[in-house]
């Protein structure tokens, strides 16, 4: 049977014709050595198919927290960043980011800054060191942005919101630049 094709050769001879059909072999990292391949091809589409940035428009601010996207799995964020759409209101607006996993006790991720008054343009930004305050660039330039990395898991869901000292008229769209840490990790839009 060497160098023929057929049912009894899974791995198939090299040309265009395989007559093995795989169609029924399901994904199981412990099976077959098939299986085990369907797996690894299922988990590979499901990385190189996640988003790289999601975004969420705050069309109003509310007082306390917002989520802002929901996460399973484990990520990398890479970066966060706000950009004013609509002028803040002139009066104390003491915003941070943080993140809660499983309904765990939420994390900051940066301490606060006062939006006060913050102009269209403006972009939000986060050191990734968490007592640092979230940076406000109202030059429409953030540099160097984030030079720590953060890392965030959870079993069943995890949430990434912002928090506001007030309520505010004034309207923010936030960017989510992430990386897919394991092969269940996912970022939507809340």
């Amino acid at each position: 049977m060497q160098g023929r094709d057929n049912v009894n050769n899974i791995l198939g001879f090299d040309s265009s014709d395989n007559q093995f059909t795989s169609t029924n072999v399901t994904s199981n990292a412990d099976g077959s050595m098939i299986e085990r391949l369907e797996y690894i091809q299922a988990n590979m589409n499901a990385v190189a198919n996640a988003p790289v940035v999601v975004s969420k428009a705050q069309s109003t601010i509310a007082n306390g927290s917002t989520t802002l996207f929901n996460f399973t799995g484990t990520i990398r964020i890479k970066s966060i960043v706000g950009r004013v759409t609509t002028i803040l209101e002139t009066k104390t607006q003491n915003t941070k980011l943080a993140i809660t996993s499983d309904a765990l006790t939420p994390v900051d991720i940066c301490a606060n800054v006062d939006l006060t008054a913050a102009a269209v343009g403006t972009l939000l930004t986060i050191t990734g060191t968490a007592a640092n305050a979230m940076v406000a660039s109202a030059n429409g330039v953030v540099a160097p942005g984030q030079a720590g990395q953060v890392y965030a898991t959870c079993t069943t869901s995890g949430i990434i919101k912002v928090v506001a000292g007030a309520a505010n008229t004034g309207a923010i769209t936030w960017y989510l630049n992430w990386e897919p840490l394991s092969s269940d990790a996912t970022v939507t839009t809340a």
